[in-house]
């Protein structure tokens, strides 16, 4: 069983404003020390992936592995009607028959009554171990505000950007022009990487109205282990974040 208490369940459901943008359907993945909902987009290919620890709930409880595919749509619906009605407080919980999921809305307004809802889930087919593990040893970071200028001037969102990352800089190559973010101008931070050493690799844009609903200061940009992927990062505080992980063996 999974359950899980959100009070109040704003923080929880302005992430998932962000993740229904990108699909109709998602899924859940999640263990005793980790829930995740992640959507796999195919145009470009990229994972998006929402990651809460324990920490980030009010109370969290999961005894084993639990994975379903949901619709976010009618999930983020619920979040919007109720929070309009008034309510402020969440109780989410998936058994183990996994047919579907129930979410109990409450109000600390004693005039609402407690408003239940059950969305059917399914046994998922796509595999969450598409998503390889993060590799923190070698890093690059910069300022979100500075990234969504890049978002800006490159509008084609069908395919992917490639970087070229030194000790010293990161460079993105658009078609016409080079954008540039340094160290000497406190632009970005870069760590693991020895003079040298070149990382290389591609990230996609889209959807660009993810990039302006982030919160966060800072993005950060990691290779995978096995080298066969770039995951960007989002942090939302220090218990969430949404990160997307961009295979790389398409080059």
């Amino acid at each position: 069983m999974l359950i899980f208490d959100m009070n109040p369940f704003e923080p929880f459901a302005d992430m998932v404003s962000i993740m229904h943008r990108f699909a109709y359907f998602a899924y859940i993945h999640c263990n005793p020390s980790m829930f995740t909902i992640f959507i796999p987009h195919f145009c470009p290919p990229s994972i998006i992936t929402l990651t809460m620890l324990p920490q980030f709930f009010t109370h969290f409880f999961c005894d084993q592995n639990h994975s379903v595919k949901f619709s976010i749509e009618e999930f983020y619906s619920q979040f919007t009607h109720h929070k309009r009605s008034g309510y402020d407080f969440l109780t989410f919980c998936l058994t183990d028959l996994r047919s579907h999921m129930t979410l109990e809305f409450c109000s600390s307004c004693f005039e609402l009554d407690p408003s239940p809802r059950y969305l059917d889930t399914w046994q998922p087919y796509y595999p969450h171990e598409l998503k390889r593990k993060i590799n923190y040893g070698s890093f690059v970071s910069f300022k979100l505000h500075d990234f969504r200028r890049l978002v800006v001037i490159f509008n084609d969102t069908r395919i992917y950007v490639p970087f070229r990352v030194t000790n010293s800089k990161i460079k993105f190559i658009l078609p016409d022009r080079e954008i540039v973010f340094t160290t000497e101008m406190n632009e970005c931070i870069i760590g693991g990487i020895r003079e040298g050493e070149e990382l290389r690799g591609s990230i996609s844009l889209n959807p660009r109205e993810a990039y302006f609903n982030y919160t966060s200061k800072r993005l950060w940009l990691f290779e995978t282990y096995d080298t066969s992927g770039i995951t960007l990062v989002a942090p939302f505080g220090l218990y969430a974040n949404i990160s997307t992980f961009f295979p790389q063996f398409f080059f």
